[in-house]
């Protein structure tokens, strides 16, 4: 086994396409990995190599089992172990873990747009209570739906940072309206978030974060106090800081009782 560093844990996060395994020394990221969760046969190597570690699961996806899940040091996290208040039974654990730590990380009220296969948005209001939020497709999701629902569209699997949103292609028509229309509808959404809650952080994370970021900035209006405040953040490793800071304040409780 490699020599981690004094206290290292694992923190694995299963979605629906992909896992992400960060490895922590207390609350610093010291390194992340990615697989598809239709690639489990490359876990087993990195398993081996970080057999021995304390580690946390929150996962989304029933179906993916990993090494992790038969270790006994692991803790598989569920929906009551996140101190989120006024919550619902069928609330996404992913939902509540970037909600939760969101808030622990920049403060209350707090708005989480989180860009994977889905699009959710949690909100937090100024005590740190779940006041709702939405789901949308994701960017790739629809990229699909348009392919496999139509008989000539194209299947978009590589999006270029800039997009114009006149089309001059089927190609770039399609990356265009899927792009832009989400970037816009997001932009509609951070707007009511703060009329409802006011002033707070906009937290984007998951795999199209740096993509939507982009375009967003270019549809909000320039006078937006996001955008002067520095209120809008990029956080790609925020469901594993909070699988992680669960994992540590569980610890912490833990001792307390011993």
């Amino acid at each position: 086994m490699p020599n981690f560093v004094p206290m290292s844990r694992l923190a694995i996060a299963i979605g629906n396409t992909h896992i992400k395994l960060g490895l922590f020394a207390d609350q610093s990221l010291i390194n992340t990995w990615q697989v598809r969760t239709n690639q489990l046969q490359q876990l087993a190597r990195l398993a081996d190599e970080l057999a021995g570690l304390p580690c946390a699961i929150a996962s989304v996806n029933p179906e993916v089992v990993t090494p992790w899940h038969h270790w006994d040091h692991t803790w598989l996290l569920g929906l009551p172990d996140i101190p989120l208040p006024n919550t619902y039974p069928s609330l996404g654990l992913d939902r509540a873990v970037v909600g939760w730590a969101g808030g622990q990380i920049y403060g209350w009220p707090i708005l989480v747009i989180d860009l994977g296969t889905a699009i959710s948005l949690t909100g937090l209001d100024q005590s740190g209570n779940f006041r709702g939020g939405a789901i949308l497709p994701g960017v790739r999701s629809q990229f699909r739906s348009l392919h496999q629902d139509t008989a000539a569209l194209p299947l978009v699997t590589q999006i270029t940072a800039e997009i114009n949103p006149w089309g001059q292609d089927t190609f770039s028509a399609v990356c265009s309206g899927v792009v832009w229309g989400v970037s816009a509808a997001l932009a509609q959404y951070i707007q009511a978030w703060q009329q409802l809650a006011g002033s707070g952080v906009i937290v984007i994370t998951g795999g199209d974060q740096s993509l939507i970021y982009t375009h967003l900035i270019q549809i909000l209006p320039a006078d937006q106090s996001l955008i002067k405040s520095d209120l809008i953040k990029c956080d790609p490793n925020l469901i594993l800081a909070g699988i992680n800071l669960l994992s540590l304040a569980r610890d912490k409780i833990n001792k307390t009782d011993c």
